[in-house]
């Protein structure tokens, strides 16, 4: 039995006759705007340690309230605005003239049942150190507005301003200014509940960016890599309070990549503690952050992990190979692997951990794959909404396709393609994923 010797809060937890441990409780409702009324909420409690602090605590969470969004499934526009390994600076929206053909995009996407996109700002754009211009993307909101098109906003998608320290307390508290001025813009365009992605997978950003130094800020190493995630979800937290304070009918969608490794036989000590050390610690790593589940020094709270979600591509289940000179190598998966487990187990996992609504915020294939991944991974989330989890949503990524000559960016990979040789980036359906996801939707609406 677990009995409280001081505070409702904090305090003590004598468990059995010898051994007292420290703990915290918290009660979290969110989102922010529920905290100020009375809401009816699903319980849970959990334990855990926390890496940067000798004493375990126990955490009471609140499940919170599923979202509504305007279509279960969605659609998503590749944005991505990084600085490059050639310091060339993307922009997806030019490439695919999304800007430019937004309405007619929106209108295609309709005519599938499709009324909820996920778009994406480009902070270098809007904020020349501390002048703001929302004008490209405000003519998408008016757009989306017109169109009755629900739009989710990324306020950054692999995309800082240059130059600027990264590793530097400005980078968070500018990052904070830059996003209450997007929520001022946004609210212009849209009423009720807004949703919102403060960063754009942070592990991801991390990794490529600060770990492998591919694309800014151009460091090298894990350690790197982790203080540069610690950086990120420093701002993450930072634009939520600030937003909060603005605006109380907000939702947060805290967006990574979610991925399974295992280790390839004949699997060496190495390969099999980098497993233990991926899937228990590391792919969690960025959400446990958010919620305060570890280093809660950094300012993470439960109340700050609304909505989770989750990136899933084909590659997000991978082999870990133990190679002859001690090092190790990776690999995706076979798709017809025994090795490969249901995506929905995948969600289970996810949901054990955090008890929170589960938006699959990006999934789809590439090349002759597309229409296979589609009829899998829809028939998995079939599997995993009637496991009873709480999944609000899936989205397509991208809408469009990309052009070939990007890395990291796989081409031939959109529900419509387009050919890079013609100017006008005319759309191209692909008609077997086209087919499988209406099907989809039909089902869902009855």
């Amino acid at each position: 039995m677990l009995r409280l010797r001081k505070g409702l809060f904090g305090g003590a937890v004598r468990i059995g006759r010898r051994r007292a441990i420290s703990v915290r409780l918290t009660i979290t409702a969110t989102p922010n705007a529920l905290l100020h009324r009375p809401t009816n909420y699903a319980l849970s409690a959990s334990v855990g340690i926390s890496r940067s602090v000798t004493n375990p605590y126990i955490r009471i969470n609140f499940m919170t309230p599923t979202p509504k969004f305007k279509s279960f499934f969605m659609a998503g526009f590749e944005c991505t605005y990084a600085l490059t390994e050639i310091r060339k600076r993307l922009d997806m929206l030019k490439a695919t003239m999304h800007d430019v053909y937004c309405r007619d995009d929106y209108r295609m996407l309709k005519e599938v049942g499709i009324k909820t996109v996920r778009e994406g700002l480009s902070w270098h754009q809007i904020d020349s150190g501390g002048r703001y211009d929302f004008s490209r993307f405000e003519q998408m909101m008016q757009i989306g507005q017109e169109e009755g098109m629900q739009q989710i906003w990324d306020l950054n998608h692999f995309d800082y301003p240059h130059p600027i320290k990264y590793f530097s307390d400005d980078f968070v508290k500018r990052f904070a200014e830059y996003s209450k001025r997007a929520i001022d813009i946004i609210r212009k365009y849209q009423s009720g509940t807004l949703y919102i992605a403060p960063i754009n997978e942070i592990s991801f950003s991390a990794w490529i960016g600060a770990d492998r130094g591919v694309w800014a800020p151009y460091t090298k190493g894990r350690d790197n890599g982790f203080k540069f995630k610690v950086q990120l979800v420093k701002a993450a937290i930072a634009a939520i309070k600030a937003i909060s304070a603005l605006d109380k009918n907000i939702r947060f969608i805290h967006i990574d990549p979610f991925m399974r490794r295992k280790a390839k036989p004949p699997a060496s000590k190495a390969a099999i503690n980098h497993v233990n050390d991926f899937n228990n610690i590391v792919r969690f790593e960025a959400w446990d952050m958010i919620a305060g589940k570890t280093f809660p020094e950094f300012g993470g709270e439960p109340k700050f992990l609304d909505i989770v979600g989750l990136n899933y591509y084909f590659h997000n289940q991978e082999w870990v190979l133990s190679k002859k000179n001690g090092s190790l190598g990776f690999s995706a998966m076979d798709w017809g692997s025994k090795a490969r487990i249901s995506f929905a187990a995948m969600i289970k996992e996810v949901y054990e951990r955090y008890q929170r609504p589960i938006l699959i915020s990006e999934t789809g294939s590439y090349g002759k794959l597309r229409s296979r991944w589609w009829g899998r991974t829809l028939r998995e989330l079939v599997e995993g909404k009637n496991l009873g989890l709480p999944i609000c949503g899936v989205c397509a990524y991208p809408a469009l396709d990309r052009p070939a000559h990007i890395n990291y960016l796989i081409p031939e990979s959109g529900l419509w393609d387009f050919h890079v040789s013609d100017k006008s980036c005319r759309r191209v359906p692909h008609a077997k994923s086209l087919s499988l996801i209406k099907k989809f939707i039909n089902n869902v609406k009855g």
